[in-house]
Parts: C-alpha cells; structure tokens; sequence
C-alpha cells in the first residue's frame, strides 16, 4: 500500500490524488489522453495525506484532524475521526489491522480494527513533530521535525529514537523497502538504513547540497524522490547514485509526491506560482508529459509549513 501527501487546497483536487492510489484500468493508461473526473468528497478542508489498503479502501487525512473512510473508490465517505485533536494530519499507515495516524504538534494516534476511539501512543515521543509514517515487518516508524527518526514494534507501547549517523533530526519522508529504510529530509537529502534504523548512512550522491525530499516511491524494482526544482531523483542501486530526471517538467517546479500504476509514473508538481499540476511519465522518469485534463485550475495555498 502507498500513501501520498498533498498540499494542495479543497476537494476537488482530491480525484487526483486517488486516481494516483487506485489501479486505472489498462485502457487508460495507454491512452494517448489522460482525463480526470471528481469524486463526491470528502468535504472537510485541505487533504493532507490518503492511504490505501490493498482491499480497495481509502483513507483520507485532513488539515483540521478529521480522517475519512471509503469503501467505493471515493464514491461515498464517513469520518472516522472520532476523538482526534484538530490538528492537521500528516501521514497514515496501516500495521497489522491498526490504522495509525500521525498528527503535526501532537504525535501518533492509533485505531484499533472495530474501534471507535483513537489511542494517543505517542508517550515515549521526545518529539511529536510527526512528518511521516512507514511499517515494515512488525515495526512503525515514524519521522518527525527536528526529532529524527523513531520506532516501535509493539504498537506504539514504547518507543526509541534510532538517529544514528543521521545528518538532520528534520524528517519529511520515509519508506521502507523489503531490506531498506529510507528517510529524506528536509534540508540533507537522503539516508538509508539496512539495518531497521539502528544506523544510517547518507545516500547523496548525484542530488544537490541539502536537498529538500518531499517524498520517497518504490516503482520498477528501484526508488524514486521528489526534489525542489531539480525534477524527480532517481536510484541507480549499482553506482549508488541519484539520476536526476526533469525532462519535459517546468524548469523550476517543485515536484512533492510521486506515485504509479501499471506502466505509468505520475509527478504532482507546483510551478511555484501556485499551479499544481500532473506530469506522466511512461518511461521510468526519463520523459515527463503533462497529465492534467480535466483537472481545475487550483491555486495551492496550503504547503506545509515550518519554523
């Protein structure tokens, strides 16, 4: 399962967003054009963060801490909100048959299957600045700004911090591959760990100095990253290096999720003057087009902000 972040503002973007999360049937992914259709909803505010299961759910976290549940492709939504702070949601994550969300100033929170109140889990925390959230085997981990990296594998019961080698404690981003955890930071690029976090090393190479990496996608056996102005970073695992791809993207565009389907990788890029648009590429990054028809014009006034 993948989730995406967004900063961009109202719902009718938000078809953009599951569209990305949603298998697209094999008819539209080869055709010549892409279109795009809104969705009914969720009403509630900037999208932040939208998660999918492999059952076809989707969850959708909002800048005031609501959280909303589909069962129908987007079709209809109910808030599972219940007892969270208000808050904006920054990330979501499923372990075992717990939804966990991860609330910007106030920590980690989790829902239990058939549960109707959230539990804060985020004693423990030295830092509740939560950016992201990833899973990998048994463990939650779990980035925050300014605090690093943190882990837990008993459901959020304990925590401890596993900042080891890294250059920043300022985490936007993390993934977690099979044998592989990635973090990317706000202001130093990229870190890997191959041992569950207990330490990183920096993985820079080929990207510029102090990167800003607003999110990581595995896609083709290899890993992709969004960069501020330099296209979309990605991983070549032999020289252990970064391919920086930006052909047919704007020139200055700040490319902040990445996501795919099929044959097909999709860049949601801001021109920096508040345009938040949609590039396809179907070569693995080497060539972007614009994908963006049918999608409204939208002025993006909701980045993520930071002191």
């Amino acid at each position: 399962m993948k989730n995406l972040k967004c900063f961009t503002k109202g719902y009718t973007l938000l078809i953009l967003l599951l569209t990305f999360s949603i298998p697209i049937t094999q008819q539209s992914i080869y055709a010549q054009e892409l279109n795009w259709a809104q969705v009914n909803g969720p009403n509630g505010g900037q999208i932040t963060s939208l998660l999918t299961t492999p059952q076809g759910i989707v969850y959708a976290g909002t800048e005031y801490g609501n959280v909303f549940q589909s069962n129908n492709s987007g079709e209809t939504w109910i808030s599972i909100r219940y007892n969270l702070p208000t808050q904006a949601v920054r990330d979501l994550a499923i372990l075992e048959s717990s939804l966990y969300v991860g609330i910007f100033a106030r920590g980690v929170f989790r829902l239990d299957s058939n549960a109707n109140e959230w539990q804060d889990i985020s004693t423990g925390l030295r830092n509740v600045r939560v950016t992201s959230l990833t899973a990998s085997g048994n463990t939650l981990y779990v980035g925050t700004d300014q605090g690093g990296v943190s882990a837990s594998d008993n459901q959020g019961n304990s925590w401890i911090e596993i900042n080891t080698g890294l250059g920043t404690l300022r985490i936007q981003s993390l993934l977690a591959t099979e044998n592989t955890l990635f973090a990317g930071t706000l202001d130093d690029g990229i870190y890997q760990s191959e041992n569950g976090g207990a330490s990183w090393t920096e993985i820079n190479t080929g990207l510029p100095q102090r990167e800003m990496v607003f999110d990581l996608f595995p896609y083709n056996n290899t890993i992709y990253a969004t960069t501020n102005g330099d296209g979309v970073a990605r991983l070549n695992q032999e020289e252990n290096r970064w391919d920086l791809l930006k052909t047919g993207l704007p020139s200055t565009a700040t490319v902040y999720a990445l996501t795919a389907s099929e044959q097909s990788l999709y860049a949601g890029v801001s021109d920096n003057r508040g345009i938040y648009m949609v590039y396809r590429s179907t070569d693995g990054g080497i060539v972007w087009q614009p994908a963006s028809e049918g999608l409204p014009n939208r002025t993006i006034d909701g980045h993520p902000q930071f002191e």
